[in-house]
């Protein structure tokens, strides 16, 4: 399908741009030229074509990464390149590298979604064989986004074809036989229906965009930068940027889930019902009526307070767009602003961009409110001690969120990319004491640790019932723990037991407990051995490297 993408060239300085263009051999002054335009347009990612042998000058291009094909050894290839901002998380896709074609390959993330982008070239000849390769490397591509199941394909690149069906005033076999390719392989062709190329003569439309995938429902408008320098040979003979907007919204859907409301739980009726069940458990046992060990008696005392909590803790429905300030009015200046948006993009006229404008300005106006409000309402009478409750949850609605999610990641030579692999990797290095063994000794730490762990082994504690290593856990001490547990701004655990629901429990329940403990102490069993463990980036790392990820229970 060919996406017509009239230009625009009222649009500037969108939030997500991309370009490209063939720079037509890259020159100190073309690179000085390009960074200027990259600050100027706010473009996010450029794929370069013709850049021949280019080594980056020093200091150019800070904050984006340039990705490039090889050209060290004898070849008859162009040179093509990616230069794409950091936030992008971008990464080279080696396992796609072609020594015989001008391509590269990353792997980005966009919108929360991996996507692969790419920059390619097609030299200009009569034959269309060239092209036929390249088509099939681009076969092979998809085939590797579907195997590790990237979400989209991105493609940018000079074809060196011709077609009436992309703005070009002619039709050419390349033209043709790209055309046939896009129709079989169910792509979507973006072209801005302008000369990407002039001469003397005219010129030509043969820069375009490929795509394959959800992000084919963000393209946006095309259009031609005409006025900036770039040393291309433009516009006597060279190629013009082209720049491409791709819509900046979520693309996860708002999916609706349920969870339990602490908030509005009868807690009284909850205590109730929980300690009159333990009570029964804890007579059962005493009298031997069914004789339970440690691990039978915590799947019990787990199902009373799984079927209390059920009975009498309602659950509320949240999105993945919930926000605590969030407000009636704030959904009707959503809606309103999304009517606008869409009559915008159906008809880009003045009139229509004054009430897009309007809207966007009554949205942000009514946003602002209700955060306000929010903050007022929270903070009137706060005491120091809430104050750090506040400040934390004001962190956590309004702070950037992080970006936690797990890409491809290298064991060696080998290239990662399942996630039931990815998880083995990570056991494998943080929970098998692998990560320790690679830390550099350190010997008097290492001395001391194995005297005290021998004094321990040799101490004599015999039967002494008063011995600390003897002693059993106390229902004191358990109190104790959990009147220490001042954060309940938690999320539950596997079995949805919440931090704020062991300061709700009665005497039967902490008996219960202090069974269950004492039970694993004197045989040695640990019935906790599963968690949910999640990974948090470190800065400054490589982002397919696992010693780049902390792990947290």
């Amino acid at each position: 399908m060919v996406k017509k993408t009239p230009i625009n060239n009222r649009i500037k300085n969108r939030k997500t741009v991309f370009c490209q263009l063939n720079i037509s051999k890259m020159s100190i002054q073309s690179e000085m030229a390009l960074e200027q335009l990259l600050s100027d347009q706010d473009i996010t990612a450029i794929a370069l074509q013709e850049t021949g042998n280019w080594t980056p000058s020093n200091g150019m291009f800070q904050k984006r990464k340039i990705f490039q094909n090889n050209m060290d050894a004898p070849t008859t290839k162009s040179g093509v390149a990616l230069i794409i901002e950091e936030h992008l998380t971008p990464e080279h896709i080696s396992e796609l590298d072609n020594s015989e074609m001008d391509a590269i390959w990353c792997q980005i993330k966009f919108n929360n979604r991996r996507i692969i982008l790419g920059s390619v070239y097609c030299k200009p000849t009569s034959s269309t064989k060239e092209l036929d390769d390249l088509l099939k490397h681009i076969t092979k591509v998809s085939e590797y986004k579907k195997k590790h199941k990237f979400s989209s394909i991105l493609v940018y690149g000079d074809f060196n074809s011709r077609s009436t069906d992309w703005g070009d005033h002619t039709t050419n076999k390349r033209g043709k036989a790209l055309t046939a390719y896009v129709e079989k392989e169910d792509l979507t062709l973006c072209s801005p229906f302008d000369y990407t190329f002039v001469c003397g003569t005219g010129g030509s439309v043969i820069d375009l965009v490929l795509a394959n995938g959800p992000i084919t429902q963000k393209l946006g408008s095309q259009w031609i930068d005409k006025d900036t320098e770039l040393f291309t040979g433009a516009p006597r003979r060279g190629h013009y940027p082209i720049l491409h907007v791709i819509q900046d919204v979520a693309s996860i859907a708002n999916t609706k889930k349920s969870c339990t409301d602490w908030k509005n739980a009868n807690w009284r009726s909850w205590t109730d019902e929980i300690e009159a069940n333990t009570w029964l458990l804890q007579l059962e046992t005493d009298n031997h009526t069914h004789a339970m060990d440690g691990k039978q008696l915590w799947e019990q005392l787990l199902e009373i307070i799984q079927h209390a909590t059920k009975r009498n803790i309602p659950n509320k429905i949240i999105s993945s767009h919930s926000k605590p300030y969030w407000t009636s009015s704030l959904t009707s200046s959503v809606k309103e602003l999304q009517e606008a948006r869409k009559k915008y993009q159906r008809r880009s006229t003045p009139l229509n961009r004054d009430q897009l404008d309007e809207a966007t300005k009554a949205f942000k106006k009514n946003l602002l409110a209700a955060k306000n409000a929010w903050v007022k309402e929270r903070t009137e009478g706060i005491n120091i001690k809430d104050s750090v409750q506040f400040w934390k949850k004001y962190k956590r609605v309004f702070g950037a969120q992080q970006d936690n999610t797990i890409f491809n990641l290298r064991k060696g030579d080998i290239l990662i990319t399942e996630d039931k692999d990815k998880e083995k990797l990570l056991f494998e290095t943080y929970f098998t004491g692998e990560h320790v063994a690679k830390q550099v000794s350190n010997p008097e730490h290492d001395r001391k640790v194995g005297q005290e762990y021998q004094k321990a082994r040799n101490e004599e504690r015999g039967s002494n019932p008063n011995h600390l290593l003897n002693s059993e856990i106390s229902i004191n001490e358990i109190r104790d723990a959990i009147d220490k547990q001042t954060t309940v701004d938690k999320s539950t655990d596997r079995n949805n037991i919440h931090p704020c629901l062991l300061k709700k429990l009665g005497e039967s329940a902490i008996s219960t407990l202090q069974s269950i403990f004492n039970w694993s102490l004197k045989n040695g069993s640990w019935l906790w051995d599963t968690a949910n463990v999640t990974f948090i980036k470190k800065k400054e790392k490589s982002t397919d490297c696992d010693s780049a990820l902390i792990p947290l229970l």
